[in-house]
């Protein structure tokens, strides 16, 4: 017997601002949005719940915003273009400035600055429309990865390595941020071994392109 279809959710804007005023107001619902997520987790979103912190009516919001998973995501894509925006020096890196370092550094600092990020990330796996916004930037910062590897001539394979070495990055930095939320110690800790595995994995490929090249042995004269 098959199991009813689950209701599809509405996650389409009702309208995009164009006006200032109505701009205005989107980004009160958006920046409402996280600060209940950051003071009381996902829990504590509820569309009158934005729309009093926000302070605006509930009937505002709802010309905007279908319901609350519409404002989660609208929220999730505003801050992973935050978190992208951070990544672009990091393409253009100080020489002697270690990309694993810069990467790692760079994502614990966003997840920590940018309001609402973390909660979004470290309590929503399993939602599929949110899932999706997460992939695609875990797609972008594979290609940003990539573009770091094959800079270096590390790797013939640059594209599978970033793959890996994002998606395991981002396994655990997940796990990071629950036990951030929990309050758990040791969450640096967790982040500087992350940082070990990732330089045991990339060792290797970057010793091959940096070793001295040999030079042929002096040919004996006869």
């Amino acid at each position: 017997m098959k199991r009813p279809r689950a209701p599809k959710v509405d996650l389409e804007a009702r309208r995009a601002p164009v006006q200032e005023r109505s701009k205005e107001r989107v980004a009160k619902i958006l920046g409402a949005a996280a600060a209940l997520l950051d003071a009381g987790g996902l829990d504590a979103v509820t569309t009158n719940a934005i729309a009093r912190e926000a302070g605006v009516p509930v009937g505002t919001l709802y010309q905007f915003f279908p319901n609350r998973e519409a404002v989660l995501l609208a929220l999730a894509e505003q801050s992973l273009d935050a978190l992208t925006a951070r990544f672009a020096p990091r393409l253009e890196r100080p020489a002697g400035l270690d990309p694993i370092d810069g990467v790692i550094d760079t994502l614990r600092d966003a997840y920590v600055d940018i309001p609402g990020l973390a909660v979004l990330v470290g309590t929503t796996q399993g939602h599929p429309e949110l899932e999706a916004v997460y992939a695609t930037n875990n797609a972008r910062i594979v290609g940003w990865v990539e573009a770091l590897i094959a800079a270096e001539g590390a790797s013939a394979d640059a594209r599978g390595a970033a793959i890996v070495a994002v998606e395991a990055s981002d396994a655990v930095l997940r796990r990071w941020l629950r036990g951030r939320a929990r309050g758990e110690r040791g969450g640096e800790r967790l982040l500087e071994h992350l940082k070990a595995m990732l330089r045991a994995y990339f060792g290797p490929m970057l010793a091959a392109t940096r070793a001295p090249a040999k030079s042929a042995p002096p040919k004996r004269k006869k």
